[in-house]
C-alpha cells in the first residue's frame, strides 16, 4: 500500500490493520465507522433541517393566529420566543453531542436524533447515539466508534484489546521460560530425593520444550523474541535472583537446607508460569482470527504442564518442609500419587494425605 493513497481493505487485511493500528482493528470495524459516520451526518442534517422547518411553521402558525385575533404585537413577542426556545435547545443538543458526558466507559452525546427511513426521508422513532473516541487511532477520530451498549451498537473500551500489553505477556512468559531452564539446572545440583530429582529433570525438558513454544509464537505474531521490555528485564532479575539464592544455600548451609531452598525457588518460578499461560489462555478464548488461533495453539501445548510443574512441586516442597520438622511426610507427595493437574485436585490431594499416612504405618 502507497502511504497517503486511500484503498479498500477486507478480511484478508485484518492482520495489516491491526498492525498498522497498534489495536485489535479488522476491515468490519473500518466499514461500521465509515457507515456510523455517514449515518450521523445524514441524521445531524436532517435533524437541523426539521428544526428549520419547525421553527419556521410554529413562527408562521403564531403570527396568523395574532393576525386573526388582533394581537401581532403579543404574538410576535411569542413566535420570537418559540424562535430563540428552538435555537438554544439545539445549540444545546450540539455542545452535548461535543463534550459528551462519561458513561459506561463512553462518551454519551445525549443526542436524540432521527433514525432515517430510506424509503421516502421520514424520520422514525428517536435513538440515542453513544460515541467513543478513546480506543480510535488520531487519524480516524472521524469516524467514530458506537459503543456496546442497551442503548448503542459495536465496540466499547472494555472490548477494545490493548496490543502493547497482550506483547508485554508475551515476551514476560517468553523471559519466565528462559529463566526457568535456568532455575531447574541449578536446582537439579540441590536435589536430594531420587523421586524429586526425576521429576525436575522432566520439568528442564518441558521448560525448554515450552521456550521453543513461545518464541515460535512471537514471531508467527510478529514479534522480536530477544526484544526487551521494562516490564520483561524484572522477569529476568528475578530469576537471576532464584538462581543465586540457591548458589548461596549451597554454599552457607547443608544439602538439606539447600533442597528446600531449591524447592521454594522452583514453586515461585512456577507461580510465575502458571499464571502466564492462564492469561495467555484467557485472552485466547476472546480474541479472534490469526492471532487467537495461534495463541489457543500454543496455550494448549503448554498449559497441562504448567499445572503438574507448579502443583507437584508445591507437594515436594511441603512434604521435605514437614520431613525436615520431624513429622511424618508423604513422599512422593499426594499430588504425585495421584497425577493431579488442577487446584481442586490438589487440594483434595493434600487433604487425603492423612489416608495416605496411616496406610504406610
Amino acid at each position: 500500500m502507497r502511504a497517503g493513497m486511500l484503498h479498500s481493505v477486507g478480511s484478508p487485511d485484518d492482520d495489516y490493520l491491526r498492525l498498522a493500528s497498534s489495536g485489535d482493528f479488522t476491515a468490519q470495524d473500518f466499514r461500521a465507522w465509515q457507515g456510523s459516520a455517514h449515518a450521523l451526518a445524514l441524521a445531524t442534517s436532517r435533524r437541523r433541517a426539521l428544526q428549520q422547518r419547525g421553527r419556521q411553521d410554529s413562527a408562521g402558525r403564531t403570527r396568523a393566529l395574532a393576525r386573526q385575533h388582533g394581537c401581532a404585537h403579543a404574538g410576535g413577542r411569542r413566535a420570537a420566543r418559540t424562535t430563540a426556545h428552538s435555537a438554544a435547545r439545539g445549540h444545546r443538543t450540539e455542545a452535548a453531542l461535543a463534550s459528551g458526558r462519561r458513561r459506561g466507559g463512553c462518551v454519551q452525546a445525549s443526542y436524540d436524533i432521527e433514525r432515517i427511513a430510506v424509503a421516502g426521508n421520514r424520520p422514525t422513532a428517536p435513538r440515542k447515539i453513544l460515541l467513543h473516541m478513546d480506543d480510535v487511532p488520531p487519524r480516524m477520530l472521524s469516524f467514530g466508534s458506537f459503543c456496546s451498549t442497551s442503548e448503542g451498537i459495536g465496540m466499547t473500551s472494555k472490548s477494545a484489546t490493548n496490543q502493547a500489553q497482550l506483547h508485554e505477556l508475551l515476551y514476560q512468559a517468553l523471559e519466565t521460560e528462559s529463566g526457568g531452564i535456568a532455575i531447574y539446572t541449578t536446582a537439579l545440583t540441590c536435589a536430594l530425593n531420587e523421586d524429586l530429582r526425576k521429576e525436575w529433570n522432566e520439568y528442564l525438558a518441558q521448560t525448554r520444550h515450552h521456550h521453543d513454544v513461545l518464541s515460535a509464537l512471537c514471531t508467527e505474531l510478529g514479534l522480536d523474541p530477544a526484544q526487551q521490555t521494562p516490564g520483561r528485564e524484572v522477569v529476568g532479575h528475578i530469576g537471576k535472583s532464584l538462581v543465586r539464592a540457591m548458589e548461596m544455600a549451597k554454599q552457607s548451609g547443608p544439602p538439606e537446607a539447600a533442597e528446600l531452598v531449591a524447592c521454594e525457588c522452583v514453586v515461585l518460578a512456577e507461580t510465575k508460569d502458571h499464571a502466564n499461560w492462564d492469561l495467555i489462555g484467557h485472552a485466547a478464548d476472546r480474541l479472534k482470527g490469526a492471532t487467537a488461533k495461534a495463541l489457543q495453539a500454543a496455550h494448549g501445548e503448554v498449559a497441562k504442564d504448567e499445572q503438574h510443574h507448579l502443583f507437584h512441586t508445591k507437594g515436594f516442597c511441603r512434604e521435605l518442609w514437614i520431613q525436615s520438622l520431624g513429622f511424618p511426610a508423604v513422599l512422593p507427595p499426594p499430588e504425585e500419587v495421584k497425577e493431579v493437574e488442577t487446584a481442586i485436585g490438589a487440594s483434595r490431594a493434600e487433604q487425603g494425605r492423612g489416608e495416605m499416612l496411616k496406610g504406610r504405618h
